[in-house]
């Protein structure tokens, strides 16, 4: 590879509004769904306090801190994934098998030479758009070009 790359990968906002535009809608339905059935008022009202807990604890969940992702891909396709926010971390990682990778979307799993998975979900507004384009062709230079030492790789994680 040519192109070696740096990416700040942020936090989507699409998806915390569209998780929180989830949890509304979800209870509110409940809510209907439940005040059109003929149940006693302890019932009706255990749900709602059980839908009003369950919100609290989704919403708590869209607001939390994700850590915002520093991602550095060197020459020969190496990657270097650093976390910022939750504990400054830095370390070479391998892409997993599993990782998806759309026009719009890209769904990338790391592994770290311990063995453990990182998963990161980058939508459009989580980069800038030429970042973006250039991760998505940078990682995709990567799958194909490692997908050639596939017969190596007896442990069946990291680049293929």
């Amino acid at each position: 590879m040519t192109i070696s790359l740096r990416v700040t990968i942020k936090p989507s906002i699409w998806l915390r509004y569209l998780l929180g535009m989830m949890v509304i809608l979800a209870n509110t339905g409940w809510y209907i769904f439940l005040s059109n059935r003929e149940l006693s008022f302890a019932y009706l009202l255990s749900a709602l306090i059980g839908f009003a807990v369950m919100s609290s604890l989704s919403l708590i969940m869209v607001i939390s801190k994700i850590p915002i992702v520093d991602l550095n891909i060197s020459k020969t396709g190496e990657i270097k994934l650093g976390m910022m926010g939750l504990g400054d971390t830095s370390a070479r990682v391998k892409l997993h098998r599993s990782c998806i990778i759309w026009q719009h979307v890209m769904a990338l799993s790391f592994v770290f030479d311990s063995g453990r998975i990182y998963r990161i979900l980058v939508l459009p507004d989580s980069l800038d758009p030429l970042a973006f384009h250039r991760l998505r062709v940078a990682l995709i230079w990567i799958i194909r070009h490692q997908t050639k030492r596939s017969a190596d790789n007896n442990s069946r994680v990291g680049n293929f």
